[in-house]
């Protein structure tokens, strides 16, 4: 139909239901009253009819719809395996859909819970529990990298990743990996760790061993 008032009449008509209905009838009496008034009224064949009804529509409709479903969505979503990064990602686009404060105590608090309970522990185990989400999700990276190199430097050639499942007899002997898990070498790692830890000496200056509390010795 190529008329917009009739158009949105029509759509209209199709809307049933006590819970719309006096929705439905004031749209109706809104575009009357666009057609007839006294007062530049609106032609029938303006396409700014229907635009303005889809318009009210989606505000009315679409977006609360939106918002419960990522409200639902985000109350269901758990990190899989070790991918902190695609959990804090989803994570934050269901939070802002459902309209929630990106560091209001509840976000963060559904943001923990999501996370592996094993990671989760050792957060919560640091001297500081993060308050803000900013600070978690750096915390969450580090307990990572800390795991990563501890499991590299006690079991070269054998790191298990994070939230790999171990081969045991309830399982197998069968081991569960994610796809992008490859071993690192420990001596990447170590150069990771400490360039993240500490400056790094001028050359000739001071070596790995000489570092005393993140600041390099002189030579």
């Amino acid at each position: 139909m190529t008329n917009p008032y009739f158009r949105s009449m029509l759509a209209l008509s199709y809307m049933q239901g006590p819970n719309i209905k006096d929705w439905v009838e004031d749209q109706a009496n809104d575009l009357r009253t666009k057609t007839t008034r006294a007062i530049n009224p609106i032609d029938h064949t303006e396409e700014v009819l229907w635009t303005d009804f889809l318009a009210t529509f989606n505000c009315t409709f679409t977006d609360t719809t939106r918002q419960q479903t990522a409200y639902h969505q985000l109350y269901q979503w758990k990190m899989q395996k070790d991918d902190l990064d695609n959990y804090y990602s989803r994570f934050q686009h269901l939070a802002t859909r459902a309209g929630f404060d990106r560091d209001a105590c509840a976000t963060i608090d559904l943001f923990a819970k999501g996370l592996k309970p094993q990671l989760l522990q050792a957060i919560l185990n640091r001297d500081n529990t993060p308050n803000m989400m900013d600070k978690w999700i750096a915390a969450a990276q580090r307990e990572q990298q800390k795991y990563a190199l501890k499991q590299t430097m006690l079991h070269p050639g054998k790191a298990w990743p994070m939230w790999e499942t171990k081969p045991t007899k309830f399982n197998g002997g069968r081991t569960r990996r994610h796809p992008n898990d490859e071993t690192v070498p420990v001596t990447t790692l170590f150069t990771f760790y400490f360039s993240n830890q500490y400056e790094c000496p001028a050359p000739g200056r001071s070596s790995l061993y000489d570092l005393d509390r993140g600041k390099s010795r002189t030579g």
